[in-house]
C-alpha cells in the first residue's frame, strides 16, 4: 500500500521498546494514580509475552481522517507473509476492542486480557505462523 495515511511499528525478534525511557517520561507528565494504572498496565503486559521469538507489533497508527478504511489492517495484510515465511509469532496488545474480529480474520488469539485500575481494558493477541 503506498499511502502516508497509516503506519505501523513491527519489532523483530530480539528487539524490545525502552520501557524505562517511556516510564520515565509518563513519571514527568501523569498524576501519581494514573501512573499506578500505567506501572499495573505494563506489568501485565510482560506476562503475555510470548517466551519464543517473536514480531511485535507495536503500533498500528492511522491518521484520523482516514480511519474506517481497513488501512491499518492493510499493513497488517501486507506484513503477516514475511512473519509466515520466517516462521514467526506474531504479539500485539489490542487497544480497541472493536477490532479484535478483524484481527482473529487474521489469525490472531486474544490470549489474556490487560487492565489495571481505572484504565479501559486492552487485549493480549498472538498469530503463530501458518
Amino acid at each position: 500500500m503506498r499511502n502516508a495515511s497509516a503506519a505501523a511499528l513491527w519489532l523483530p525478534p530480539g528487539v524490545h521498546s525502552d520501557d524505562d525511557s517511556v516510564l520515565a517520561q509518563f513519571e514527568e507528565v501523569l498524576a501519581k494514580d494514573v501512573l499506578e494504572d500505567v506501572y499495573g498496565i505494563v506489568e501485565i503486559m510482560e506476562e503475555f509475552l510470548p517466551d519464543e521469538p517473536r514480531r511485535h507489533l507495536a503500533f498500528v497508527a492511522v491518521d484520523p481522517v482516514s480511519r474506517g478504511k481497513s488501512y491499518g489492517f492493510a499493513l497488517i495484510e501486507d506484513f503477516l507473509p514475511c512473519c509466515d515465511a520466517e516462521q514467526q509469532v506474531v504479539y500485539l496488545e489490542n487497544t480497541n476492542p472493536a477490532n479484535t474480529a478483524s484481527y482473529r480474520r487474521h489469525g490472531f488469539e486474544v490470549i489474556g486480557e490487560i487492565q489495571a485500575g481505572k484504565a479501559p481494558p486492552m487485549y493480549a493477541m498472538r498469530r503463530d505462523p501458518r
